[in-house]
């Protein structure tokens, strides 16, 4: 069973300590309205004596004036004995042209794991609409769910098995 709540940090163990790196490459970059991230990693395992490939690749393009859409796929895990990978989509939706200064932003996204041993509700969504305005009316509305066999190996998630709605309203 993974632990599900550890943070993975590549190049350390749990407890901070340095693993030793046999290998990496980072590229980033950004042609016309696409934007590129990749890391490759071989180090050690965080649990073990044996050596670990891990890999996190993300690409997002400009869509309409101001707002994007992204793919992030991820594979490998610091723990050895047990293989993860995730893949997620997201669209940022971003309007500055309001007038008065004002603004609007949203964002929805979906992430999907696959783990060793742990099956279904292995998913991750949200949606989330802010005006963060300075000035005038500003609020925001959020909906997030992390169903409980959710883990990203290599990021974090600090609960599972919850579903959060928050809301703010405020005038300046």
């Amino acid at each position: 069973q993974p632990t599900r709540h550890r943070r993975a940090i590549l190049g350390l163990d749990d407890e901070g300590g340095a693993l030793t790196l046999d290998a990496g490459v980072k590229m980033t970059g950004r042609a016309g309205p696409l934007n590129l991230g990749v890391i490759g990693v071989r180090q050690d395992s965080a649990t073990g004596p044996e050596s670990v490939d891990l890999f996190v690749g993300r690409l997002a393009t400009n869509v309409l004036e101001e707002s994007s859409v992204g793919v992030i796929v991820t594979s490998g895990n610091p723990d050895a004995t047990i293989d993860n990978a995730l893949a997620g989509v997201d669209f940022r939706y971003l309007n500055t042209r309001l007038g008065d200064g004002r603004v609007l932003q949203a964002t929805a996204w979906y992430q999907k794991t696959e783990t060793d041993g742990l099956e279904g509700d292995d998913s991750a969504y949200g949606i989330n609409f802010e005006m963060p305005n300075s000035e005038g009316w500003r609020g925001e509305l959020g909906y997030t769910v992390l169903e409980e066999n959710y883990f990203p190996a290599l990021g974090f998630a600090n609960r599972t098995d919850v579903t959060e709605t928050e809301t703010e309203i405020g005038y300046t």
